[in-house]
């Protein structure tokens, strides 16, 4: 894309009937916080690349810059949106 971000979200999907875990990384150091939706009034607007996953029942949707100057050169790109969907 023309903004650097990408196209496709991996699932991973626990078929069995015990827990199993998933290691996620990111290429940037830091802290993972979790945090309720609920809390934000359901929706949350993401810096790019700071996503790194969500649990079943979140809705995945993009949201673009008001300005389309600052969406393909600010360096920030289109903007990922995050949104609580009860399930």
């Amino acid at each position: 894309m023309v903004t650097g971000e990408g196209l496709f979200i991996t699932t991973f999907t626990n078929q069995g009937n015990g827990k199993r875990c998933v290691a996620l990384a990111t290429p940037y150091r830091g802290k993972v916080i979790p945090f309720d939706l609920e809390e934000y009034g359901g929706t949350l607007i993401c810096q790019k690349d700071s996503f790194l996953c969500d649990a079943k029942g979140i809705s995945i949707g993009i949201a673009f810059q008001k300005k389309i100057g600052i969406g393909l050169f600010g360096g920030e790109g289109f903007i990922m949106i995050f949104n609580l969907q009860e399930t």
